[in-house]
């Protein structure tokens, strides 16, 4: 059954946060940020909410989502930020952590990636890729892909910038597709695993630039 593109709905939103945990629930900087399994399953809630949120704020220009079924099963979304202009409000409500994040590492984090974007970009307005992520048991079907070029043929369309980070183990997919490195972020995760192990985390920043 061909993959179908369209936009999520409120409906969709549980499956979006389960989705999102599948994808990322394993990622070094995500484990450090919530620590236990007790922490992960209420950030998976708290992202219902968010998927809720910004689904009612979509058509005040706030955020895009696209998804992906096979025989009816949503495997895939995308989160992007549209162009803000000067003088629009670009203003997202906070998120709600929840009890037991290291509310630290994630102040630390948001503050490398809002330096890293304004090194970037500056003021200038882009569509911005927050999240992509597929269900694993769905991989290599090309869902990711077709949310990419969604978001592509916006820059297009508007002859505007695409902006997002990237793990270091998805830099292939955007380099593919056209974008180009930026910026890297990187932090140390010192103890913060469970294990008391630690690593050295590293994302690279990606733009894209529709030709003219």
């Amino acid at each position: 059954m061909p993959l179908k593109l369209y936009y999520a709905t409120f409906t969709d939103a549980p499956r979006i946060a389960e989705i999102y945990m599948a994808a990322f629930g394993s990622n070094a900087l995500l484990c450090a940020q919530f620590p236990t399994p007790a922490v992960r399953a209420a950030l998976q809630v708290a992202i219902d909410v968010l998927v809720i949120r910004d689904l009612r704020e979509k058509d005040e220009g706030g955020v895009s989502m696209q998804e992906d079924e096979v025989n009816g099963k949503v495997i895939s979304f995308s989160k992007w930020g549209h162009p803000v202009h000067e003088g629009e409000d670009n203003t997202e409500p906070m998120w709600v952590w929840p009890e037991g994040s290291n509310i630290k590492l994630l102040d630390e984090w948001a503050h490398k990636t809002d330096v890293a974007y304004k090194v970037a970009l500056g003021q200038t307005p882009c569509y911005r890729l927050s999240f992509l992520g597929t269900d694993p048991l769905y991989e290599r079907r090309g869902a990711a892909s077709l949310m990419l070029q969604w978001g592509i043929n916006q820059c297009k369309k508007d002859n505007a910038l695409a902006y997002l980070e990237s793990t270091v183990e998805t830099r292939p997919l955007y380099e593919k597709n056209g974008f180009v490195r930026v910026e890297a972020l990187s932090t140390s995760i010192n103890g913060l695993l469970g294990d008391g192990s630690s690593m050295f985390y590293k994302e690279i920043c990606f733009l894209f630039q529709a030709p003219f």
